[in-house]
C-alpha cells in the first residue's frame, strides 16, 4: 500500500474516536502523531508529501470534533480523557518503530 489516505476509528470509553492514516505502513517505520487545536479537526493537518513514503502519520479528530463522538459528559472533553482517547487510536496502530509528537495549540 503507498501513501494513500484511511480512514479509521476506535472505540473510547466516551465513544468513536475517528482518525486518518497517510504514509507507510511498514510498523517498524516512525510514526507522527499530529493532534489539533481547539475548534479544528484532523483536516487542519496535512504531512508533507515528502514524508509519506518513510513514515506512517495518524491524524486524529478529537473528541467532539470533526468525525469522531460528541459525548454529552463533559469529562470526555478533558485533557486525560483526550488523551486516554489518543492511547486508543495508538493501540489500534502498533508500530516499533519511534513515535514522535505534532499538537497544536489546546489553550492551554
Amino acid at each position: 500500500m503507498g501513501p494513500s489516505e484511511n480512514f479509521k476509528a476506535a472505540k473510547t470509553r466516551f465513544g468513536t474516536m475517528r482518525y486518518r492514516t497517510f504514509g507507510s505502513v511498514d510498523t517498524a517505520a516512525p510514526r507522527i502523531l499530529f493532534i489539533h487545536g481547539l475548534g479544528s479537526s484532523s483536516q487542519t493537518a496535512q504531512p508533507p508529501e515528502e514524508q509519506l513514503a518513510t513514515a506512517g502519520f495518524l491524524v486524529p479528530d478529537l473528541l467532539g470534533h470533526g468525525d469522531s463522538a460528541r459525548p454529552a459528559d463533559p469529562e470526555a472533553y478533558r485533557m486525560r480523557s483526550q488523551a486516554e482517547a489518543i492511547v486508543n487510536v495508538l493501540d489500534a496502530e502498533p508500530t516499533t518503530g519511534e513515535l514522535f509528537l505534532i499538537a497544536h495549540s489546546y489553550a492551554r
